[in-house]
């Protein structure tokens, strides 16, 4: 997942069934339950890539740092 706007993001995957708290992406922790990433895109943006357990529900937010910014672009890409 990333965002493809030029505001500066941050990204959640979170997994609701579990306690783990939620951990900072390093691109060495994708197996951790609940991720949060603000600049591994680059420019300000978020980028995480994470395995997720099929027919599961995740909690997916993205906001911005910005406040006043109320929309932008994202991309979410699946793979099997």
């Amino acid at each position: 997942m990333s965002s493809a706007d030029n505001n500066d993001t941050y990204l959640y995957v979170i997994d609701p069934t579990s306690t783990e708290l939620i951990t900072r992406y390093t691109g060495s922790n994708p197996g951790s339950a609940n991720l949060y990433d603000d600049d591994s895109a680059g420019n300000s943006q978020a980028q995480l890539t994470k395995t997720v357990q099929a027919n599961k529900e995740y909690l997916v937010i993205l906001t911005f740092y910005d406040p006043s910014v109320t929309s932008g672009a994202v991309t979410i890409r699946t793979t099997q």
